[in-house]
């Protein structure tokens, strides 16, 4: 027979608030094992129906090292929430300044992700009178490439939307409006570096440092008003946005996404300024991989 003594503390600690607590907690915690292995079987044929590997190794992770990319290629883009991106970038092919810089782009996330580039024509614009440069605009050349293993879609789609070009990243969320802003989010998807050999265009890994960063952001600024100009004459020239001889880039010692923005509009309004700084910087432009290869394009 027990002790009044232990029936006592068995009383108490059937009582005891923190033994609720841990019993209700571990009850939780099986029902969601429980969940999470009904799940298995459909997250398996989800996997399948798109291509996906089972095993995913994250390139973008939401903290730590940045993990090292396979050799074999099968690695899935991956932030906190997402398997891939999936943009839609609407450019009026009348009131906008062609897009050149999106071509860099997406040829630098090429060197990193399988991306997927396609252009196409809204309802809202007649589509035989848009020239045939203006028709496949944006392709890599990846026709093998099927939309389901590829880890970066961009789509351009030629609509009258205003001067300013917006990028849709997820339906019933805010758009991304402007060249520099969707830019600075394609960026991003570069970020933290991969390895040794990849090139960053926006952040302090690739300016150097906090306050070149701050100076990008002032440049980038800069150069929006160009693109929002609408023919106007701009109070600031192209040449005036380098503010020392001395350095090649916009930014300093690095090429940027700025470089990038101004090498596009600059290219798309014609603009032959002979100043000895925008040739010498035109001249460096032509001979980096993500601009040679728009040019080709």
């Amino acid at each position: 027979m027990a002790s009044p003594s232990s029936l006592s503390a068995s009383s108490r600690s059937a009582k005891d608030p923190q033994v609720t607590l841990i019993e209700f907690t571990e009850r939780r915690f099986e029902k969601v094992a429980e969940a999470l292995k009904a799940l298995s079987p459909r997250v398996k044929k989800l996997l399948k129906q798109f291509g996906l590997n089972e095993s995913v190794t994250p390139l973008v992770t939401s903290n730590g090292p940045p993990a090292s990319k396979p050799a074999s290629g099968d690695a899935v883009l991956a932030t906190v929430s997402l398997q891939k991106v999936d943009v839609v970038i609407n450019v009026d092919p009348v009131e906008s300044v062609a897009p050149y810089w999106l071509k860099a782009l997406a040829v630098s996330l090429s060197k990193r992700y399988r991306v997927l580039a396609s252009t196409h024509c809204h309802s809202s614009v007649v589509s035989s009178k848009l020239s045939e440069r203006l028709r496949d605009f944006l392709t890599l050349g990846e026709e093998s490439l099927a939309r389901s293993q590829a880890q970066v879609i961009l789509t351009l789609v030629w609509k009258r939307c205003g001067s300013r070009p917006n990028m849709v990243v997820a339906a019933g969320r805010t758009p991304v409006r402007g060249e520099t802003n969707i830019a600075r989010f394609l960026c991003r998807l570069m970020m933290p570096p991969s390895s040794k050999e990849d090139v960053l265009l926006y952040g302090e890994e690739g300016c150097g440092s906090a306050e070149a960063v701050a100076r990008l952001d002032s440049q980038l600024d800069r150069i929006e008003s160009f693109y929002q100009s609408k023919g106007r004459s701009s109070k600031v020239s192209p040449a005036e946005l380098f503010p020392s001889r001395e350095e090649l880039w916009l930014c300093g010692r690095n090429f940027t996404v700025a470089d990038i923005l101004l090498w596009s509009y600059l290219k798309a309004k014609g603009d032959k300024d002979e100043s000895a700084c925008l040739k010498k910087w035109r001249a460096a432009c032509s001979s980096v991989s993500c601009i040679a290869e728009a040019e080709k394009m």
